[in-house]
């Protein structure tokens, strides 16, 4: 049986970046509309089966493959430019769902889901954090339990008492353990 050392850290989870969570998923709805937009609008001129192909790079695979399908039916002396200009095929339009998709770092499968799920929980860093944290938590506790049994609490008296280390934090309408004051420890 292993035991424990005194010196052993284990991350907890202490919140969660809503912030980061919502700019994610904002980027992933935003990648997967210009996926699926650039999709449809090339569909109208080429085939593709392999959807993967659009992720990077795309304007040069479009262009062969456009290419490919129509330099058949052109003379030979027509450019793939004027060939792009006859079918008319915006370009720029291309381009910049292009630009679009790979600026947003999100790996993506051929059916547009993730390919790994992203952690946007806040961890302790410390086990001197992890003290603190649990330490600000029961204090929390303890005072949600006193205005449960009648105290009547001031929650800035409190939060400017314990210099901002435990916060109000009206969503919940409880004092919480203030984040910013676990990982900025200054107070010891």
């Amino acid at each position: 049986m292993s035991k424990k050392r005194k010196d052993d850290f284990t991350p907890i989870i202490i919140g969660r970046d809503s912030a980061r969570e919502d700019a994610y998923k904002r980027d992933l709805e935003a990648k997967r509309r210009d996926l699926t937009a650039l999709d449809e609008y090339c569909s109208t001129f080429i085939s593709i089966e392999d959807k993967t192909i659009l992720f990077k790079d795309f304007k040069e695979t479009f262009l062969k493959m456009f290419f490919d399908k129509y330099a058949s039916q052109f003379p030979s002396i027509v450019t793939l430019q004027k060939m792009i200009e006859f079918s008319s095929v915006d370009m720029e339009k291309i381009e910049t769902f292009c630009k679009n998709i790979e600026s947003i770092k999100i790996d993506l499968d051929e059916n547009f889901h993730q390919l790994s799920e992203v952690d946007f929980n806040i961890y302790t860093k410390t086990q001197k954090e992890n003290l603190l944290y649990a330490t600000m938590k029961r204090l929390c506790q303890d005072l949600d339990t006193l205005q449960n049994n009648g105290v009547r609490l001031h929650p800035m008296s409190i939060q400017n008492g314990t210099m901002n280390t435990i916060k109000y934090d009206w969503k919940s309408q409880s004092m919480q353990p203030n984040l910013s004051a676990v990982h900025n420890n200054t107070r010891g």
